[in-house]
């Protein structure tokens, strides 16, 4: 980053944004880069990242080894920057943003309709990543979603419900036991 200065005047100004402007941003600036606009994305709720974290966990038990499993790491997907809840990546990196290219899996944990289920949806798809899962509802009644990537979008694979296990086997196996990510 050049300066506070030089972003604030880049912030306050007309400007469209990009994924060329991430090298621009203040490292502490939880962020993404959308549709032009710069959006601040606060940290999700306690309930979230709890969901977050057991369904990372659960990917970390299944994983081949030469994968990495984050949260809340920054992404490149074309020329936009998101902040997926949870990625599973074709191998270890420390590129960040982390491109797209590299990702096998996304999960995204939702509490109500936003933009996992539209913008970013069609940019993961858009940009090649073979797997995502929208994890959506309120605490203790939570639904997995599954999609498979076909023909450049996504479409859905499988469901989940609340109090169901769900083995998947694409693009790795592992399974997914909403009655422990719902407790």
């Amino acid at each position: 980053m050049r300066s506070i200065a030089d972003f604030a005047e880049k912030l306050a100004s007309r400007h469209w944004w990009t994924a060329a402007d991430y090298p621009d941003l203040p490292e502490d600036l939880r962020c993404e880069i959308y549709g032009g606009g710069l959006r601040a994305v606060p940290a999700g709720s306690p309930g979230h990242q709890v969901v977050c974290a057991e369904v990372a966990e659960v990917l970390r038990r299944s994983v081949p080894d030469r994968r990495m499993v984050v949260h809340a790491v920054d992404l490149q997907a074309e020329d936009e920057i998101f902040i997926p809840d949870v990625i599973v990546t074709r191998e270890v990196t420390r590129e960040l943003p982390v491109p797209a290219a590299a990702v096998d899996l996304i999960v995204e944990v939702v509490e109500n309709e936003n933009i996992e289920r539209t913008t970013k949806m069609r940019a993961y798809a858009a940009a090649g990543i073979p797997a995502y899962i929208v994890i959506d509802g309120e605490d203790g009644r939570r639904t997995a979603y599954v999609y498979g990537l076909s023909d450049g979008n996504y479409e859905r694979t499988a469901l989940a419900a609340f109090d169901t296990r769900l083995t998947v086997t694409e693009p790795f196996h592992y399974l997914i036991d909403m009655k422990k990510i719902n407790n």
